[in-house]
């Protein structure tokens, strides 16, 4: 993933030998197919700059992103990067997938900071609202949700229901699983079936045993979430480092190919192609980044190569090495353009893109395939709604820098919290204990777990 998205350049159709629709096998080259143009083993920079993915957004859902402050529209697909800030309103929610276990979710009225994203690394913060958080299975991985008043540290697979409200408290609740929850004079742990209430700043919090709070609405979906994820067959075939995967399942099939086995997308348009239907954002540290609208669109457009697969159609190819969240990549395209278009075609299997330079043009074997080459004005390039027609005309020029003032502003959450709550008396401190200190009056099953 290195800054910026990597261009080709096009000039025409091409015709391919043989039969239509078979590519000839290359020598495979020394870079993964998961990446472009870069190395089997990402640079070290990459492992600092995951990128996330709203794998759901139901109703009134933003982004206020990290690198320009404007709100955007989230929808599935969007790229979330380290200081993008998810906002949810009334009457909405929203998912994000860290990986394959890893995974957020939103409830109404909430908003969550991104503070880093690592290499199975995660570090949020909960500005106001609620959150579940979803370890489905045993990961390498370490998560860190922030609170105005706490840091709690996944530390076992389960499920945890966290909430931040007005008055800077947090209420903590674990239905499966162990997090600890640490404070200035020391750790908390909090194990399956327990509940705290945490009050006061980060320099004195002090803790509450509390009853966990009944199930609603929220909670069901959440596990309606969990049982399309985990019942995925696809993780039998790639990385689990990936998120998304689970999508493939219930809108494609896997298909022969001169590749091996690939995957043939349901349900598209007869005259669909690769990186036709979605539009184009500048994300910080990557560039131009493609996000589709099909609800399965992730994996196949920032992982993999796509070809023509004569009787099938279009197929994505995920390659031959092994795919990890620090390989992912903007886009898997060949850019070119003229002085008033620009255009972009998919990288097939074993392809690298040939660099962006008018004098020295790279042919790409997709150009080759009627439909395959999109292109859109410049002036429409990276807006929402930008315009796209497909050609098999391609010309030469450079691709379009970022727009100086990033999005427009698409909503502005608002409305009234119902999760956010005060304490019924402040003043009262019967049953309150500061982080290492001793307590008294909460029940004796609870004893083994202070630290």
């Amino acid at each position: 993933m290195r800054g910026g998205l990597i261009v080709g350049c096009a000039l025409g159709c091409f015709a391919l030998g043989g039969a239509f629709g078979q590519y000839p096998l290359p020598v495979p080259n020394p870079y993964t197919v998961n990446s472009q143009n870069r190395p089997a083993v990402p640079v070290p920079g990459d492992w600092q700059h995951i990128v996330a993915r709203i794998s759901a957004a139901q109703g009134d859902v933003n982004v206020r992103r990290g690198e320009t402050a404007e709100l955007v529209t989230a929808t599935p697909n969007f790229p979330l990067v380290a200081q993008d800030r998810l906002q949810t309103s009334s009457g909405s929610r929203a998912e994000v997938e860290f990986d394959s276990a890893n995974i957020l979710r939103l409830a109404p009225e909430t908003e969550l900071g991104v503070t880093s994203l690592e290499y199975h690394r995660y570090r949020l913060r909960l500005q106001t609202g609620t959150v579940l958080y979803r370890l489905l299975h045993d990961f390498d991985s370490q998560a860190f949700i922030e609170t105005a008043a706490i840091t709690a540290a996944i530390r076992s697979p389960g499920e945890y229901r966290i909430s931040a409200f007005d008055d800077g408290s947090t209420r903590i609740g674990v239905r499966s699983g162990r997090l600890e929850v640490s404070g200035p004079h020391g750790i908390r742990q909090i194990s399956s079936g327990e509940s705290v209430l945490v009050r006061g700043g980060s320099s004195v919090p002090e803790f509450q045993a509390n009853s966990a709070s009944p199930r609603d609405q929220f909670d069901e979906w959440s596990k309606y979430r969990d049982r399309q994820i985990l019942s995925s067959q696809v993780y039998r075939r790639l990385s689990r480092d990936m998120s998304g995967l689970e999508d493939l399942d219930q809108h494609g099939r896997w298909v022969p190919s001169q590749f091996g086995e690939v995957w043939s997308p349901g349900s598209v348009p007869r005259d669909w192609s690769p990186y036709s239907a979605g539009h184009w954002i500048s994300t910080g540290y990557y560039g131009w980044t493609w996000v589709d609208d099909a609800s399965w669109g992730w994996v196949p457009f920032h992982y993999g190569r796509w070809f023509w697969n004569a009787g099938y159609g279009w197929c994505w190819w995920p390659g031959t090495g092994t795919a990890s969240a620090a390989s992912w990549s903007p886009a898997l395209v060949g850019f070119f353009g003229n002085g008033s278009e620009i255009g972009w075609v998919p990288l097939a299997p074993f392809e690298r893109s040939g660099g962006f330079h008018r004098d020295t043009p790279g042919v790409y074997r997709n150009a080759a395939i009627p439909g395959a080459i999109v292109t859109t004005k410049y002036s429409d390039f990276g807006g929402r709604h930008e315009t796209q027609h497909r050609s098999v005309q391609a010309g030469r020029g450079q691709p379009p820098a970022p727009p100086a003032g990033g999005w427009k502003h698409f909503g502005d959450p608002g409305g009234s919290n119902s999760y956010r709550q005060s304490f019924a008396d402040p003043d009262e401190r019967t049953g309150w204990h500061s982080f290492g200190q001793a307590q008294h009056q909460e029940p004796e099953k609870n004893d083994s777990q202070h630290r």
